[in-house]
């Protein structure tokens, strides 16, 4: 048999560590309430910690900027894993005079070729 987690809003947690705070007895004030007096314990020393932002759950990070930068992070790992996704950039040879080379980037290293002798092979 599962039973269904209860979800509380967070001004009805706030209210609920006020309340218990105004009284001075957590566990009567959670009776109450009809909760556990470890949830509102819980709620408690999350208010107190982090008052800004204390109940993040459902979607809300604790740190938004942070959430940001691991989103942006998870994205560009997938676009450089992504096939077809190498760049080909030319370049000047260094070692002939006019004539040009490539270099393959996106593998763990990059390769010079020259263009003439990669058409060749195709």
């Amino acid at each position: 048999m599962t039973t269904q987690r209860k979800l509380f809003t967070e001004e009805f947690k706030r209210d609920a560590v006020r309340l218990a705070k105004e009284r001075g007895n957590i566990a009567a004030t959670a009776r109450e309430l009809g909760i556990s007096d470890n949830t509102l314990q819980g709620w408690k020393l999350q208010l107190d910690k982090t008052p800004d932002n204390p109940f993040p759950g459902n979607g809300n990070p604790r740190d938004p900027e942070l959430a940001r930068l691991q989103k942006e992070n998870a994205r560009l790992k997938e676009e450089n894993e992504m096939p077809g996704s190498r760049a080909v950039s030319p370049r000047p040879s260094p070692l002939r005079t006019g004539r040009t080379t490539h270099t393959v980037s996106g593998s763990s290293k990059s390769t010079p070729f020259e263009t003439e002798r990669a058409c060749r092979c195709l």
